[in-house]
């Protein structure tokens, strides 16, 4: 009987209960004597009201999202230990290993006609945006809207946005023809992609990563795709083009107005939680765009909360991840977390790496006893992104195009 047990809910909220209707029956009693005793006891008796009523809240919650799944997580986070650790097996075909500069010919083509197509362009977006010259080892973020989403199917929202890190050197004027690879990063829901930095210091760990060398410089696009609050799932449905956007606008915006590379071999995906699912889902049906994928605490389903696009039973079979991706397995390199005691990821990611085969190439990192929360996946993002800098040579600590 674990935390998430109803047995342990029920539990908690019949304690809560019994511990207000005690107090409630009796007051006048506890009122007794007058002077500072009494209202000591008052103060008391209202004190374990509050902590039982919020530990009864806090089960609610934690059944509803599997933030601790395990005693033995549950007394590690209480005891400030880091989250229990894993063990790394690969499965399906090796690592797509490619040239050291990362690309091959056709790749450097890519890059090259996109240096000389935007170079106007990526020094005007420069000046607009009001970069910090010297932001230190933790680079800087800055927010950009990127067209492709206005007036949709009348939800109203304009523009999508879009928050970008920018690494330590982008603004070095020794380096001002320096371009770099990028990730495409998806937030948690609820959430939105300002949580990369506001909650996750996801700076902290790019800083530490790079000084370490397990990984280059890279940049970091985060877009929103749960605007005013809608959870879409990252997928093309109800009038809404979210997928095509990520994949094609996002993509497309970046190249032509930031210095990066346009090569997919320089591009990857990540995410957590229902963004894990937006890392799977972009990645792997849009292996021309994207190398490499990180999904940690993902799905491989479409699993809606406040918007439902398609009629029951009739979600596309392109969005079947596991089915889709089982019939013609793309030839894209994986990294992901397999939390074996997580109902919301574990058995699916348990089922993805079992089916994994040539020519995907899949790297599962399997923890036992940790929930579905965000200390989990920001504790183990190090170890990705250091097999990111490993597996694709555009990402690597010694890449700089």
């Amino acid at each position: 009987m674990g935390p998430t047990s109803a047995l342990v809910v029920l539990a908690l909220c019949a304690v809560a209960a019994g511990v207000v209707a005690a107090v409630v029956a009796l007051w006048r009693r506890l009122a007794q004597p007058a002077g500072p005793g009494g209202v000591a006891v008052r103060a008391l008796s209202q004190l374990l009201v509050v902590l039982t009523s919020v530990l009864a809240v806090a089960a609610m919650l934690n059944r509803q999202y599997d933030f601790y799944t395990t005693w033995p997580d549950l007394f590690r986070q209480l005891s400030g230990a880091s989250p229990a650790q894993g063990q790394q097996s690969h499965a399906g075909a090796a690592p797509h290993a490619v040239a050291a500069n990362g690309s091959g010919r056709a790749g450097q083509d890519l890059d090259r006609a996109a240096d000389a197509k935007y170079a106007a362009l990526r020094d005007a977006t420069q000046a607009s945006l009001s970069l910090r010259p010297h932001p230190g080892p933790k680079g800087q973020f800055v927010i950009v809207h990127v067209p492709g989403l206005g007036g949709t199917a009348g939800t109203g929202f304009r523009a999508g946005r879009v928050v970008i890190w920018l690494p330590p050197s982008y603004t070095d004027p020794r380096q001002a023809k320096r371009t770099y690879p990028v990730i495409e990063a998806f937030h948690g829901i609820p959430g939105g992609p300002r949580d990369w930095h506001r909650v996750d210091q996801l700076d902290d760990v790019l800083a530490s990563v790079m000084s370490k060398r397990d990984m280059g410089q890279a940049v970091v696009v985060m877009p929103d795709y749960a605007p005013n609050g809608l959870d879409t799932e990252c997928v093309d449905g109800g009038g809404i083009p979210m997928e095509t956007w990520l994949t094609k606008d996002v993509p497309q915006w970046t190249i032509s107005h930031l210095r990066v590379r346009a090569t997919p071999k320089a591009w990857a995906t990540m995410g957590y939680s229902a963004g894990g699912w937006c890392a799977a889902v972009t990645g792997l049906l849009h292996p021309h765009r994207y190398a490499a994928d990180i999904v940690m605490g993902g799905y491989f389903r479409p699993e809606f909360t406040n918007w439902h696009p398609f009629a029951p039973g009739h979600t596309p079979a392109r969005y079947e991840l596991q089915r889709s991706i089982a019939r013609t397995p793309p030839a894209s390199d994986v990294w992901i977390q397999v939390a074996t005691s997580d109902p919301t990821s574990g058995p699916q990611s348990q089922q993805f790496v079992r089916s994994a085969r040539a020519p995907l190439s899949v790297t599962a990192f399997t923890q036992q006893d940790v929930g579905h929360r965000v200390a989990v996946y920001m504790a183990i993002l190090p170890r990705a992104l250091s097999w990111l800098g490993s597996t694709l040579p555009a990402f690597s600590s010694g890449s700089h195009h």
